[in-house]
């Protein structure tokens, strides 16, 4: 119901998947793609901070359903940076992309995806398939109000969502271990995600 308890849960399930890709720990190849997949959750976890911390400082408040129903009253808010005017909503809503396309794994980061299939697949495909990158789109749907004031959000998930469908399902048309294929289908259905979102 609020910012505080996301982060929390955007936390532990990074750290989840660290500690799954992770098991079987006597692999140097196991410990190297836990870290890189923990070092990507960070980055999109520091996103998601930076987003917080902006709502916190322009609303005083971090219920979203509050959030929801009072954005629309700060579109006509702008950062001023040099001689640029930022919009504030744009601001909030780059952050919150941002974190959004690191977690559901879209096209420039989803390189920490396929590796995390190191873990043992059932759980990894529930883990990472199923519940962590999907978690991208929570995100964005949960924040509807925010992004319905942001054409340039709008227009890029779509870009973004279009080019890692096609790069994913050709990807993974040329992969022969199965644990590859699976992580690819995975990254283009993403974004086929992000693209229905927009429509």
């Amino acid at each position: 119901g609020n910012f505080i308890m996301m982060f929390l849960g955007w936390e532990l399930i990074g750290l989840t998947s660290f500690f799954l890709i992770n098991f079987w720990s006597t692999k140097v190849g196991t410990l190297k793609s836990a870290f890189k997949a923990y070092s990507f959750n960070k980055t999109s976890d520091i996103f998601l901070f930076f987003a917080i911390i902006l709502i916190f400082n322009l609303t005083f408040n971090l219920d979203i359903l509050i959030f929801n129903q009072t954005i629309h009253l700060y579109k006509d808010y702008f950062i001023s940076f040099f001689i640029w005017d930022i919009s504030i909503t744009e601001l909030i809503s780059i952050f919150f992309l941002g974190s959004a396309f690191i977690k559901s794994a879209q096209f420039g980061a989803h390189i920490w995806l396929p590796d995390s299939m190191e873990a043992p697949v059932p759980a990894s495909a529930l883990i990472h398939s199923a519940t962590l990158v999907s978690a991208g789109i929570y995100l964005l749907l949960r924040l509807n109000n925010l992004f319905e004031l942001s054409q340039f959000s709008i227009n890029l998930i779509a870009i973004v969502g279009s080019v890692t469908a096609l790069y994913g399902g050709l990807v993974s048309m040329y992969q022969s271990d199965t644990k590859k294929i699976l992580a690819y289908s995975t990254i283009s259905h993403c974004g086929f995600l992000m693209v229905i979102y927009t429509t």
